[in-house]
């Protein structure tokens, strides 16, 4: 019995300790009830005063302005035919050009296995704690709410409405080398609406090592990771007056974030190892490929891990992936695919610490 209640104890401290690491890891941005209803009500001015605007000048004016604007949407139309036309061949080619990549990139991969074959570091590689056992895994997507709909889209007889939705984050073991796959996957259609939140996957993985026998000195750390896929964002036509959408701003973020954790005298002793944007990008941008190779670069640290000669508790660290992205603009169109149907992915091999034994 008490070998039972001490088993509990120490999975109490352990999903304690995930907590607090989690917390000093990558966090989503908090939302406002108050200034979510407070957007919301300036749209709503916004479209009324746009609406008395026309009828306005379609009461003075001598042109046809319904006219007008149905042979505006017409075109607008026949362009988002021809970009549904276009895209999945466009889409079908970078997708070709990612999976010959990845037989390079797992050319890569490979030089890294023997690095990252034991627990700890063996003879001839001496000043390494590498962390590779996965003890938990957690997946979670947001999917993006559409804010308002083109008011101008209404007009004609038939509008496209509401946006087409698909986001999944999957997460699988590797079958061949120890390590884990992330699968995520964002794939939207904004047709009729002009303003949309964020669409967001998060995936995290947590890593298990014991103690070392003594005290360890981490000067640098090393994430063995290697992303392959595609990306591609359209811009739509954007809200209220403006005639095209802003190519400066950010819309799309792949970012990575490392935590490590150990317990000691039953209190958690946490340190942030790496926060990194592995991907970003903005305006239009045409199918290709994203890849990154973080598994031959360091991030600096100093750092001490307490041994188990004072009775140290084993070391958890925490790797979390967030991809964001946002539609900008009626008709956008954005697709980040790391999915597996496709043979893309990120690969996850571990974590390791790179220093000396006290």
């Amino acid at each position: 019995m008490a070998r039972d209640d001490e088993r509990e104890q120490d999975a109490r401290q352990d999903a304690e300790l995930l907590d607090e690491m989690r917390s000093l890891g990558w966090q989503p941005a908090a939302s406002s009830p108050e200034l979510s209803d407070l957007r919301a009500a300036e749209r709503a001015d916004r479209a009324d005063v746009h609406g008395r605007l026309v009828d306005a000048i379609a009461g003075s004016a001598s042109a046809d302005l319904r006219s007008l604007v149905e042979e505006v949407q017409r075109k607008r139309r026949a362009r988002e035919a021809r970009a549904q036309e276009l895209l999945p061949r466009l889409d079908a080619e970078a997708s070709h050009e990612a999976n010959e990549e990845m037989a390079r990139l797992h050319r890569i991969r490979e030089r890294y296995r023997e690095r990252f074959a034991g627990q700890v570091a063996g003879p001839g590689d001496p000043t390494q704690l590498k962390l590779r056992d996965v003890s938990y895994t957690y997946a979670d997507v947001t999917e993006p709410r559409c804010e308002h709909l083109d008011s101008w889209d209404f007009i004609l007889p038939a509008p496209t409405v509401g946006p087409d939705i698909s986001v999944s984050a999957d997460i699988a073991p590797s079958t061949d080398t120890p390590g884990t796959w992330l699968h995520p996957s964002i794939d939207i259609v904004a047709n009729s609406c002009d303003e949309m939140t964020e669409a967001k996957t998060y995936q995290e993985v947590a890593f298990q090592l014991a103690a070392p026998a003594t005290t360890f000195g981490a000067n640098s750390v090393r994430v063995d990771l290697i992303a392959n896929g595609t990306f591609r964002s359209h811009l739509g036509d954007p809200s209220g007056w403006f005639t095209s959408a802003s190519t400066l701003y950010v819309h799309t973020r792949v970012e990575l974030s490392v935590v490590i954790g150990q317990q000691i005298a039953d209190a958690p002793q946490l340190s942030p190892l790496v926060s990194d944007e592995i991907f970003t990008a903005h305006g239009n941008v045409d199918p290709g490929q994203v890849r990154a190779v973080l598994s031959g670069q360091t991030y600096p640290t100093n750092l001490f891990i307490s041994g188990a000669d004072v009775g140290a508790g084993p070391l958890y660290c925490l790797v979390q992936l967030a991809c964001t992205t946002v539609t900008i603009g009626s008709g956008a169109r954005v697709r980040l695919d790391f999915g597996a149907s496709q043979g893309h992915g990120i690969f996850l091999g571990g974590v390791a610490l790179l220093g000396a034994y006290a």
